[in-house]
């Protein structure tokens, strides 16, 4: 095939796995995307493989990475845009190495295991957990049949079974097109069809088994977008509302007044991440107080709490009688809120006991990390509220892409969760990671929907990232055995 025209194949497979990804949400290319590269991939002169690998993860990070750009700077942001391109193409000349060395079936493995291994390396490691490079397994995330794997392996579990479906369906297409693979790169059709056929029972498992009952919970979220109205002059968002008291009380008001637009028989409402106040404003206590008591609901607020180490920023719970029922800080905090004089909160995992379940809180960034909300889940709880500040700049994709968080942990963890966003995305997630309410970006509203309580703890929450460090040990004594085998070959 031509150099050029397998490039352009390259680049046009890039944007439609782009496409599967949150923001466009096409699930289904999610596995089909990959798979002309990968094909060219396997047949194409080992000299063309880096420029073939530039060509599709750069159109593949334009899109998965679109709203760098928002929060690091225009110069920053594509530049990274540009370097995580060429931090996947490491990740294929890596998993290429490690197949060439792999005798039979397990060439079929070698590159999905590979990437799926280092993936769950960088999110897990300190200081690089925190560079957030979209994986292959978000373009799953609104299709709940492919989710259900979470529970027990975690997202590691689902990078690698799309990845080997992939690479099996670009196996198969090579056989078909009567292609020719290059020397070591050969996967017998029997291998794929074989791959695939486990890879079909697993989904098939994950739609007939999910959970769909429970005790039942009616959550409503609302969107302020505090953050983008002309009459609310904020610089950043890192407390400026709470310490102007006038602008405390509108946006008090605006939430006040989105929640009076919910209809009656809410069990929870979740507010926004707009550290609007202090909890030590006995008018605002007075305020929230009275709003749950009205609502007949618990109230999930977002208020700094002050202590000799600095301001925490909390999740706040008043219960239906009006009182303060419980109160936890924002574990994961961002540099810029460290540097703006945020304590860590404790790792503590309180829970209260509802009518709808065991209910516990958390904060925005907190679902950045694997372990906070499945220590929450280990403790007891529930249901989770979930205040959330998605907004950069307005940047309409990275919404998506956080609320893919959301719904990763709440199938890994069995939780139902609540999330109420500055600017979107607000919803509702079940334990089986439906979607049952959900708001557009950048508008203001309120929405509800209903779900349900999980009883029991996934395999998941139970063993935690047993199956992520199963696959850096599997790629470790592979690595070890190619090793060997290409210094005896």
């Amino acid at each position: 095939m031509p150099f050029l025209f397998a490039v352009l194949i390259c680049a046009l497979s890039g944007a439609v796995t782009a496409a599967a990804l949150p923001g466009y949400d096409l699930p289904f290319l999610g596995w089909v995307g990959f798979v002309p590269y990968f094909t060219l991939l396997l047949t194409q002169p080992d000299r063309q493989v880096p420029l073939l690998s530039i060509a599709f993860f750069l159109v593949f990070s334009l899109g998965a990475h679109s709203w760098y750009p928002a929060i690091f700077g225009p110069a920053l942001g594509w530049s990274l845009v540009f370097a995580v391109a060429g931090w996947y193409g490491l990740k294929i000349r890596l998993g290429l190495w490690l197949t060439r060395r792999m005798p039979g079936a397990i060439r079929l493995l070698a590159l999905p295991l590979v990437w799926s291994a280092v993936e769950f390396v960088k999110f897990i490691a300190p200081y690089v957990r925190d560079w957030w490079f979209v994986s292959p397994s978000a373009t799953q995330w609104r299709f709940p049949p492919a989710l259900q794997i979470l529970s027990v392996t975690g997202f590691p579990g689902l990078t690698l079974m799309v990845l080997v479906a992939i690479l099996s369906l670009a196996a198969l297409l090579i056989r078909a097109l009567r292609l020719t693979p290059r020397t070591g790169l050969e996967i017998a059709p029997r291998t794929a069809f074989a791959a695939l056929a486990v890879i079909g029972t697993l989904l098939l498992a994950g739609a007939a088994l999910m959970p769909r009952t429970g005790t039942p919970v009616t959550i409503a979220a609302v969107t302020d977008m505090t953050l983008q109205r002309a009459d609310m002059p904020l610089v950043g968002d890192l407390g400026q509302i709470a310490a102007d008291p006038a602008l405390s009380r509108k946006v008090l008001d605006e939430n006040i007044r989105l929640t009076e637009t919910l209809p009656a028989g809410m069990d929870l409402i979740v507010w926004p991440e707009n550290k609007f106040a202090y909890d030590d404003n006995k008018e605002t206590r007075a305020a929230l107080s009275s709003l749950a008591k009205a609502q007949g609901a618990y109230l999930s607020v977002n208020l700094l709490h002050r202590t000799a180490q600095g301001k925490e920023n909390t999740n706040t719970l008043f219960a239906p009688s009006g009182e303060q029922a419980l109160q936890r800080a924002k574990i994961n905090l961002f540099p810029a809120e460290i540097a703006a004089g945020y304590a860590r909160g404790p790792e503590s995992f309180a829970h209260i006991e509802t009518p709808f379940g065991r209910l516990s809180g958390a904060i925005c960034w907190d679902t950045h990390r694997l372990w906070i909300l499945r220590a929450l889940a280990r403790e007891g709880a529930d249901v989770i509220a979930l205040p959330m500040d998605n907004d950069f700049d307005a940047d309409p994709i990275f919404p998506y892409h956080h609320a893919a968080d959301v719904v990763f942990r709440a199938v890994e963890n069995r939780l139902t969760i609540g999330v109420g966003s500055v600017n979107g995305i607000s919803l509702v997630v079940s334990p089986a990671g439906e979607i049952v309410a959900e708001s557009p970006v950048n508008t203001a509203g309120a929405i509800h929907g209903q779900s349900f309580r999980h009883s029991g703890q996934s395999l998941y929450t139970r063993l935690g990232d047993w199956f992520g460090w199963a696959l850096v040990l599997a790629a470790a004594l592979l690595a070890l055995f190619g090793w060997r085998r290409g210094r005896t070959a």
